[in-house]
């Protein structure tokens, strides 16, 4: 006999987040390496000791984390977990608790400051040195021929400096300004236009009509 699907929504459920959460989830994996405690050491004294509880600092780190794995803006990161089960897991807001605003992780970026996201960044890839999980292999990016109605006159090159090997103890603002940029523009001065180098590393930027 055929069946009929229908949702009959119950008053009361007894579920756990945790039961929802795959065992292989990428988050759990993530979870049960890294240690985010020095965040809310290294923020103690970041605010005041009355008053109303703000968000977790480590909510906030988190946030960020899933912001990159994921390729996301902060808005959309959030806009997502309020619906992705492993994504509340992991920030630790159980089913009925709404993960916070987008503006809360905005304002939290200003209250810490650069220096204090690259020392948590050194952290947390530290800590994911020590777990084995960076291969430090030289990555390269491939792309495709795309044509488009652009203006010649205003072709710029820019370099990309995606083929340059990853060193952990190397500061985030060195991959885009500093010695690399300068290294970078002398590879291409020394390559012709149409070289394979100038294809792989260089980028176009035109007006379109």
């Amino acid at each position: 006999m055929r069946g009929s699907k229908q949702i009959d929504p119950k008053m009361f459920y007894q579920v756990q987040l945790d039961d929802l959460v795959p065992h292989d989830d990428v988050l759990r994996q993530l979870s049960s390496i890294l240690d985010f405690e020095f965040v809310r050491r290294r923020t103690v004294d970041l605010y005041y000791h009355a008053g109303p509880h703000s968000v977790d600092p480590v909510v906030v780190v988190k946030v960020l984390l899933l912001s990159f794995l994921h390729g996301l803006s902060i808005r959309e990161t959030m806009r997502q977990a309020s619906d992705r089960l492993s994504w509340h897991w992991f920030l630790q807001y159980d089913l009925d608790e709404t993960v916070p605003d987008h503006s809360v992780v905005s304002k939290a970026l200003v209250r810490f400051g650069p220096e204090l996201f690259e020392e948590f960044f050194h952290q947390i890839l530290g800590q994911c040195d020590h777990a084995g999980l960076l291969g430090k292999r030289l990555l390269h990016v491939d792309s495709s021929v795309i044509k488009a109605n652009a203006s010649e006159s205003s072709v710029a090159v820019k370099p990309l400096l995606l083929a340059e090997a990853f060193h952990p103890d190397l500061a985030p603002r060195a991959y885009w300004d500093g010695d690399y940029f300068d290294q970078a523009m002398q590879q291409l001065e020394q390559h012709p236009p149409g070289s394979d180098l100038r294809r792989r590393q260089t980028v176009v930027e035109g007006s379109f009509g």
